[in-house]
């Protein structure tokens, strides 16, 4: 059987954390040998989800906030967890964007792009666990 490696990072939300964030996405993606585009798909993906953390579940206030990640069978799997405001994902809406600016609404766009760079993506929240939102992206398959 074999083990499955975790990369964890830990800390707190707020300004500045992004770049700490990218930074420790970049380097899992080194260990895993990620390809540019996979690796850009992560980044922007769990960029916004952290960002969101702080923005909503923290209402921009400082907060315990847990990346994990891990590959397993052609799949990486990526936790994003905070212990802030829990927040219904179904609920958001989808962002209203056409020719008119003035009308413009990018309520949503952020759930909405996370949606676009990752294959599936799940919420769950309970009080001893925190908020989880679990990001999937199939690996592209290595042709010789």
């Amino acid at each position: 059987m074999r083990s499955i490696k975790v990369y964890a990072w830990e800390g707190y939300t707020g300004p500045g954390v992004l770049e700490e964030i990218a930074a420790f996405v970049t380097s899992v993606g080194v260990v895993w040998s990620l390809n540019e585009d996979v690796l850009f798909h992560l980044q922007m993906a769990i960029g916004e989800a952290s960002a969101n953390s702080w923005e909503h579940s923290y209402q921009k206030g400082k907060g315990r906030l847990r990346l994990e990640m891990e590959r397993h069978r052609g799949v990486l799997e990526v936790r994003v967890i905070d212990w802030g405001k829990p927040f219904d994902l179904g609920e958001t809406p989808a962002p209203r964007i056409g020719p008119d600016l003035d009308r413009v609404d990018l309520e949503g766009l952020g759930i909405f792009l996370m949606r676009k760079m990752v294959d599936e993506m799940t919420y769950r929240s309970d009080a001893r666990s925190g908020n989880v939102l679990t990001l999937k992206k199939r690996l592209p398959v290595k042709r010789d």
